[in-house]
C-alpha cells in the first residue's frame, strides 16, 4: 500500500480524487471502491478489477452507466469522483485483498453561486481599473513635461530681457555739452568754457 484515503471536503461541482494506491497488485489480487451514503448501511460498488474494464460496462444497467461517467480510476487505482454533487457525500471504502479495507469520509458543502458571480465580476471590472490607472499616469507625465518645458522657456526669454536691458544700459550716455561745444573741453580750460558757454546763451 503506498497511500491511503484520507478524509476531504468538496464543493459542489467540483472533482476530488480519493487516494488509495496500491503497488504490486497481482493478477489474483482484488480492488473494490465502495460508496456508502451518510447513515445508510448499505454499499453501493464503484469499481471492481475483476469487471472487464474496471468501470462497469455501459450496458450493464442505468446505475452502472451513470457510475461510469461519474468515476474514473487515475494513477495506481485512486478514484475520481466528478462534479461533486450533495448525494456524492459519505463514506468511501477502499478494499483491498490482502491489504483490509481503507476508508474515507468525504464531505460535500453547497457552493454558492453568487461567490462565482462576484469573482467573474471583478475579474471584468479589473482590466477597466488597470486602463483608467495608465490613462491617468500618462497624463500625470504629460503634465509634468508641459510644466519642465514652460520653465525653460520662461527662463530662456528672461535671460534674454536682462541681456537686452544690460546692452542697453551700457550704450554711451550723450555729451552734457551737446550742441553748445563740438569738442569737450579739457581740465584745464573748464573756466574759459563756462564762460564760452555763459556768452552763448
Amino acid at each position: 500500500m503506498l497511500s491511503s484515503p484520507r478524509d476531504a471536503v468538496a464543493q459542489t461541482g467540483q472533482s476530488i480524487v480519493i487516494d488509495c494506491a496500491v503497488d504490486g497488485m497481482r493478477k489474483d489480487d482484488r480492488l473494490v471502491w465502495l460508496h456508502q451514503k451518510p447513515g445508510s448501511e448499505s454499499y453501493m460498488k464503484i469499481f471492481d478489477t475483476r469487471d472487464a474494464a474496471g468501470l462497469p460496462s455501459a450496458n450493464a444497467t442505468a446505475a452502472a452507466a451513470a457510475a461510469k461517467r461519474k468515476y474514473a480510476i487515475v494513477g495506481q487505482y485512486s478514484l475520481e469522483v466528478k462534479s461533486v454533487a450533495m448525494d456524492d457525500a459519505g463514506v468511501y471504502h477502499c478494499l483491498v485483498s490482502g491489504l483490509g479495507n481503507f476508508s474515507a469520509n468525504l464531505a460535500v458543502v453547497h457552493r454558492d453561486p453568487s461567490i462565482g458571480s462576484e469573482c467573474a465580476a471583478q475579474t471584468n471590472v479589473t482590466p477597466t481599473f488597470v486602463t483608467i490607472a495608465v490613462v491617468v499616469s500618462l497624463l500625470a507625465v504629460f503634465v509634468v513635461v508641459f510644466i519642465v518645458v514652460v520653465m525653460i522657456i520662461v527662463r530662456y526669454y528672461r535671460k534674454q530681457l536682462a541681456r537686452s536691458r544690460h546692452e542697453h544700459s551700457a550704450v554711451t550716455k550723450p555729451e552734457r555739452y551737446s550742441s553748445l561745444d563740438p569738442i569737450a573741453p579739457s581740465r584745464g580750460s573748464n573756466a574759459v568754457y563756462a564762460a564760452h558757454i555763459l556768452d552763448s546763451l
